[in-house]
C-alpha cells in the first residue's frame, strides 16, 4: 500500500490499494490538486498521452502527446478547441525568437491579429478590416485568372488579368476592370460598360498601350 512517514513514525496508509490494483484500475483522485515543486518534470514517453475529459470510446476530449515524429494538441471531444491568454497569443519557433501569429488581446489594440514573416508584420486586422504591409500578390485558383473582387451580390466588382480579350469570356458585373496581359499591339485595359454577363466589355486605353 501507499503509505506517508514522518521521519520516524510510519502513519496511515493514504490509500488502501495495493500496487497491483494501481497498476490495473489506474489511481483515481477526486477534488484533488497535485503540485510540482521547483524544476520538478512530469515525462511521458513516445505515444503517452494527457487526456481531459471523456468522449466516446473512453478517449479524452482533449489530449496532448507526441507519437515519435510529431507533438499534437488534439480536440476530439464537443465544443471549440480554446486558447485564451490575458495579454497576447503567440504562435512562435522553437526557441521563441520568431512570432508568426500574434493575437493581441488588451490595451487599444485587443482584438488585433498579426501574421508575420521573419519577425515583420505583413498582414494585420483592425476594426475596418485589414492592412497589408509589402506586396499584396493575388494568385489565380485551379485555371481561373486571378482578380481582386469588391462588394457582394449585384453590387460586386473584380479586377481580372488575362491574356484574352474579356469580351464574350469574362462575366463580370458594370464597372469591373479587365487587365489583359500579352505583347501583342492590342488594348490593355478593359472596363465593364453594361450587363451582368460576358459581354460588354470595351477598351479603355489605346490600341498597344
Amino acid at each position: 500500500m501507499i503509505v506517508a512517514c514522518n521521519g520516524t513514525t510510519v502513519i496511515d496508509p493514504l490509500t488502501r490499494l495495493t500496487l497491483d490494483q494501481i497498476l490495473a484500475n489506474g489511481l483515481v483522485a477526486t477534488n484533488r490538486a497535485v503540485a510540482f515543486a521547483g524544476t520538478s518534470t512530469l515525462a511521458f514517453g513516445d505515444a503517452g498521452k494527457v487526456q481531459f475529459g471523456s468522449a466516446d470510446g473512453g478517449a479524452g476530449d482533449l489530449q496532448i502527446f507526441h507519437d515519435g515524429n510529431h507533438s499534437y494538441v488534439k480536440d476530439v471531444g464537443t465544443g471549440d478547441l480554446r486558447l485564451l491568454g490575458a495579454n497576447n497569443v503567440r504562435i512562435q519557433n522553437a526557441d521563441g525568437s520568431k512570432d508568426f501569429i500574434v493575437a493581441t488581446t488588451s490595451s487599444s489594440n485587443s482584438g488585433r491579429v498579426s501574421i508575420l514573416y521573419d519577425n515583420t508584420e505583413k498582414l494585420r486586422t483592425t476594426s475596418a478590416g485589414t492592412t497589408t504591409f509589402g506586396e499584396a500578390n493575388v494568385q489565380g485558383f485551379s485555371s481561373g485568372d486571378p482578380s481582386i473582387t469588391l462588394g457582394t451580390g449585384s453590387t460586386k466588382v473584380t479586377w481580372t488579368s488575362g491574356s484574352d480579350n474579356p469580351e464574350g469570356s469574362v462575366t463580370a458585373n458594370q464597372g469591373s476592370i479587365y487587365s489583359r496581359v500579352t505583347s501583342a499591339p492590342v488594348p490593355k485595359l478593359y472596363s465593364k460598360q453594361s450587363g451582368t454577363g460576358n459581354t460588354g466589355w470595351y477598351p479603355i486605353s489605346s490600341l498597344g498601350t
